[in-house]
């Protein structure tokens, strides 16, 4: 993915690169200048060159200038180019994530993605401005810094002086081993306590209802004690960088002061030149300390890619562009032999599943929790990856046609029901924000909500709160239904959608369907028979296998676990009637 962006935007580094470099030069002259205007002050009065010490104080302020306005280049070149990576980075995230089956999302807690998402990505950034920055800006201080010390100083003076400096680097770089380890842990921390907040508020209702407080305030002190430990051991380890390279630096100054004013007193250097040197000691100094920064952020940087790429990594589903996909998708489902099993399962979640929808025709899939019916769905919708010759749409094998056009296509109403957080009118308009309130209006009829907008004192605008809590079960429910509908889709899914809603609502809900379901095809998954009687076709699901496949009154006359289970409900319709309504 890095290289992706280097191809893309990577030439944006070079000018940021040639600025910073002019920057360091220009700074490995102000020692100098400085030094030569000590050694003209540094002599008698009588003797002092003022058009010279003017001279070499007009210096210093034009490299100071100088330095002003190449480090404001550089800066907004590389950390400008780096806010551009953290971009690119996100968006193609995101996008990673959009393509990715929804078995990933399963096995991914929701806060390790936002974590990878916003933390790792940060560090990237940090990791690809100042961090680079500093490692450049080092390299070329310590060019020009040793350049002019050994040069223009004292080769002697400069060599005993720079002894203790490797011991400082090689300190900065075994300290920085373990920040790397260290710094994973407390990502690895923040991505667990960031799914816990996001599960327990989500799940505040139930916690409530349990009077569980107590248990979970416990367990989330548990974890963010543990956070706040592995915060404190990457800090204690940070912070032994800096005092170990004074350390060794103060060894630096200490060699330079007694050899230099040795040098001094002989007059091998004079008393600017021990200054200069001095200065360059200092300016030396910063890139070293800066350097267990810059170890501590590219360690940080470097697990955050590392965690990116086993994302960036991970296989999606491949298919065509939806540009070059130019078929009408009519509705006629084929399905042959399939067979289906998730990743690391040994099980076949379904085993051998074959029926036929023609255009216009009805599906009911019923059977026990667990039987494969979703997965059957998900397939269909390409939520997973598809075997190839299993599944047809109009005679298409499914793997060839993209996922845009089967899902523009098909109408689908699943069992979770989730909201956005927004208004019913914009829940009911997302996929055709453009839509009338006319639109809006009639798909609310069809889906029976139309009949509850009075209880809303601002009607479709009405804000239905995080995950629809502000609504019912049934409103809910309903609210999906006529989103799914208003795409007027050739193909219509419902996955166990009446499960929220009473008998009488159901019958309604069916019944106005009818008119919309005309000449489409329609695949409803329900418990309920009631749901299902009127279909073309009927197939009962257990352990991932058809054992009965006909029409209602055809596998009635089976008598088989579709008979027994209409009955069973029957009897617990006729039941609850005699039980008076107390809602």
């Amino acid at each position: 993915m890095i290289k992706q962006f280097l191809r893309k935007y990577g030439w944006r580094y070079l000018p940021g690169v040639f600025f910073l470099v002019l920057n360091s030069y220009v700074l490995s002259l102000t020692p100098i200048y400085l030094g030569n205007a000590i050694d003209g002050l540094n002599r008698p009065a009588s003797e002092i060159d003022k058009h010279y010490v003017y001279m070499q104080v007009l210096l210093l302020v034009i490299a100071a200038v100088g330095a002003f306005l190449t480090r404001y280049c550089w800066r907004y070149f590389i950390n400008g180019n780096a806010r551009n990576l953290e971009v690119f980075l996100r968006e193609n995230l995101f996008v990673k994530y959009q393509n990715m089956p929804t078995s990933f999302f399963n096995s991914n807690k929701t806060g390790d993605l936002m974590a990878l998402a916003i933390n790792d990505i940060g560090a990237v950034r940090q990791t690809a401005s100042m961090a680079l920055a500093n490692i450049l800006t080092g390299c070329s201080t310590l060019f020009f810094a040793m350049l002019n010390m050994f040069s223009e100083i004292n080769p002697k003076l400069t060599g005993f002086s720079l002894l203790p400096i490797p011991f400082a680097i090689l300190s900065v770089v075994l300290i920085g081993k373990k920040v790397r380890i260290r710094f994973l842990k407390v990502q690895q921390m923040f991505a667990q306590i960031s799914g816990k907040i996001q599960e327990d508020i989500m799940g505040m209702r139930v916690i409530k209802a349990f009077h569980q407080e107590d248990n979970t305030i416990r367990s989330f002190i548990k974890s963010s004690d543990e956070m706040r430990d592995a915060n404190i051991k990457l800090a204690y380890t940070s912070s032994l960088l800096n005092p170990l390279i004074q350390i060794f630096f103060g060894l630096s100054f200490m060699i330079s002061l007694i050899l230099g004013s040795n040098m001094v007193m002989g007059n091998e250097i004079s008393v600017g030149e021990l200054t200069a040197f001095n200065d360059y000691l200092i300016m030396i100094m910063a890139p070293i300390i800066s350097l267990g920064r810059v170890i501590n952020s590219f360690e940080k940087g470097s697990a955050s890619m590392r965690r990116l790429n086993d994302v960036f990594q991970l296989s999606q589903i491949e298919e065509k562009e939806y540009a070059d996909y130019d078929h009408d998708i009519q509705g006629n489902i084929q399905v042959n032999h399939l067979t289906y099993a998730y990743e690391n399962d040994a099980m076949n979640v379904l085993d051998d599943i074959s029926f036929e929808i023609k255009q216009g025709e009805s599906l009911g899939i019923i059977g026990e929790t667990g039987s494969g019916k979703t997965t059957l769905i998900d397939l269909l919708l390409k939520f997973l990856p598809v075997p190839r010759g299993s599944i047809y749409i109009d005679g298409v094998d499914l793997c060839d046609i993209p996922s845009k056009a089967i899902r523009e296509s098909i109408g689908y109403v699943p069992q979770e029901e989730f909201l956005f957080n927004t208004t019913i009118a914009q829940n009911i308009s997302f996929y055709q924000e453009d839509c009338t309130p006319e639109v809006i209006d009639e798909v609310s009829e069809y889906s029976d909500l139309k009949k509850d907008m009075y209880k809303f004192s601002n009607g479709y605008d009405t804000p239905v709160g995080e995950r629809g809590h502000q609504l019912s079960g049934g409103q809910k429910k309903r609210v999906i239904i006529a989103r799914a509908i208003v795409k007027h889709p050739r193909i219509l899914i419902f996955d166990d959608v009446l499960s929220s809603v009473d008998v009488n609502t159901e019958q309604r809900i069916l019944k106005n369907l009818q008119k919309t379901m005309k000449g489409k095809t329609s695949i409803i998954i329900s418990q309920r028979i009631s749901a299902l009687r009127d279909a073309t076709r009927i197939i009962y699901l257990q352990d991932g296998k058809i054992v009965e496949y006909g029409t209602h009154e055809q596998l009635m006359e089976q008598n088989g676990k579709y008979a027994h289970m209409y009955r069973q409900q029957s009897k617990n319709a006729d039941a609850d009637a005699d039980v008076p309504d107390l809602l």
